[in-house]
C-alpha cells in the first residue's frame, strides 16, 4: 500500500507534467505582457486624442445669461455698421464683424437688436471652442472672463502656444490673469506699430478682475 506521504510528496516527476506547466507559464507571461501593452497603446491614444478638461466648453444657463451681460456690455449695441477705431474693420451690432445673412458688413448696413442677439449666440459659440486648448479646470467667472477675452481677439487665441495659455495649462491662475492685461494692443494700419489702446486696457482690467473673483462673490 503506498504510504500517504509519497502521495503528497511523489518520488518520481512527470516529465511532461513538468513541461506543460512550463509552458502554461511562459503563455501566461506572454498574455499579461500583450495585454499590458495594450493598455498602454491604449492609455497614450486617449491622452493624444482627448482634452484633459472637456468641461470648460460647457455653460450652464446660469452661465450664458452672466456671459451675455459681461460681454454685451463690453461690446455695446449698435444698430448699425460702423468702425470701432481707424484701424479696425466694418461692426455692427454686439462686435459682430463677419457676414451677415451671407453679406458682407458695408457702411450703412442697418440691424435690429433681434437679429443682433442671433449674431452674438453664434459668434458667442465659435470663441468659446477655444476653451478646449485649456487642460486644467475653470471656475465659472474664469470661464466668462476668457470668453469675453476671446469674443474680442478670436478662438484662435487659444489654438497656437503663448505665455498665457502655457501659466495656465500649468496651474498658474494668477500668472494666466497677469497675462491677460498684455494684450492691450491694436496694430496701426499706416505705421504697422502695435500701438496700446485705452479701452482694450480698461477690458482687459475688468475680465482680469472677473477671472480672479470667487464664485458667488
Amino acid at each position: 500500500m503506498q504510504r500517504r506521504a509519497d502521495l503528497l510528496f511523489p518520488k518520481t516527476i512527470d516529465k511532461n507534467n513538468v513541461e506543460n506547466l512550463k509552458e502554461n507559464d511562459i503563455l501566461k507571461k506572454y498574455k499579461n505582457s500583450r495585454l499590458e501593452k495594450l493598455n498602454q497603446s491604449i492609455n497614450n491614444k486617449s491622452i493624444e486624442t482627448a482634452p484633459r478638461w472637456s468641461n470648460n466648453t460647457k455653460f450652464s444657463d446660469a452661465e450664458l445669461q452672466k456671459a451675455r451681460i459681461f460681454i454685451q456690455g463690453e461690446e455695446k449695441f449698435s444698430p448699425n455698421a460702423y468702425y470701432p477705431t481707424e484701424n479696425d474693420v466694418l461692426t455692427i451690432g454686439y462686435g459682430h464683424t463677419k457676414l451677415v445673412d451671407g453679406k458682407p458688413i458695408t457702411l450703412g448696413m442697418k440691424i435690429t437688436k433681434e437679429k443682433a442677439e442671433e449674431l452674438y449666440r453664434k459668434d458667442f459659440e465659435e470663441h468659446i471652442e477655444g476653451l478646449k486648448n485649456i487642460e486644467v479646470p475653470l471656475t465659472s467667472n474664469q470661464k466668462i472672463a476668457l470668453a469675453s477675452f476671446m469674443f474680442n481677439l478670436g478662438k484662435g487665441i487659444f489654438d497656437k502656444p503663448s505665455d498665457l495659455l502655457t501659466k495656465l495649462n500649468a496651474g498658474d491662475y494668477q500668472g494666466a490673469a497677469d497675462k491677460l492685461e498684455e494684450y492691450n494692443k491694436q496694430k496701426n494700419k499706416k505705421t504697422g506699430e502695435y500701438e496700446v489702446l485705452r479701452g482694450l486696457v480698461n477690458r482687459r482690467a475688468r475680465e482680469k478682475k472677473l477671472f480672479l473673483t470667487p464664485d458667488g462673490e
